[in-house]
């Protein structure tokens, strides 16, 4: 799994090869999750969907903040984090990416878990950035709602 740009054309490559499908509604997606099984799934429901144009996707919350300091474009339109990962978790990300960009520096966060914690839903209440707190998986009708906040 490459942690660098990629469309949603069938091979991921570590350039930023865009495509611009007729209605793709999310101009970039950051997927942050380290579940490679989630990546694949998510990956094919993307690229069926036709309603991303680029997808970014990293299996470490470290390196997707590496990317984003980097100012390296494209720049998310919308960011789906997991809560619950290795060595930086999902909430460890947003207070780093708030401290650094202000709470405004994606249009939407969503927070896409397994996670069936009730404090873990109302600590995501405490982030603005935050606008949807969604259980895993993701799907169409998802992403489709996803490009209506966009």
């Amino acid at each position: 799994m490459t942690n660098s740009p990629t469309s949603t054309a069938a091979t991921q490559t570590d350039t930023d090869a865009n495509i611009d499908p007729p209605h793709a509604q999310i101009k970039t997606l950051m997927l942050i999750d380290d579940n490679s099984v989630d990546h694949l799934m998510y990956k094919r429901i993307i690229q069926k969907s036709g309603l991303v144009q680029t997808y970014l996707p990293f299996q470490e919350a470290t390196k997707a903040l590496d990317y984003l300091r980097s100012g390296t474009a494209p720049q998310p339109d919308v960011i789906l984090l997991d809560i619950n990962m290795p060595v930086m978790n999902g909430f460890d990300f947003l207070d780093a990416t708030t401290q650094e960009f202000g709470a405004d520096f994606c249009v939407i966060i969503v927070m896409l878990t397994t996670s069936l914690d009730p404090r873990d839903r109302d600590r995501v209440k405490s982030y603005d950035a935050v606008k949807r707190f969604l259980n895993k998986p993701l799907t169409k009708a998802l992403l489709a709602e996803l490009t209506r906040l966009t």
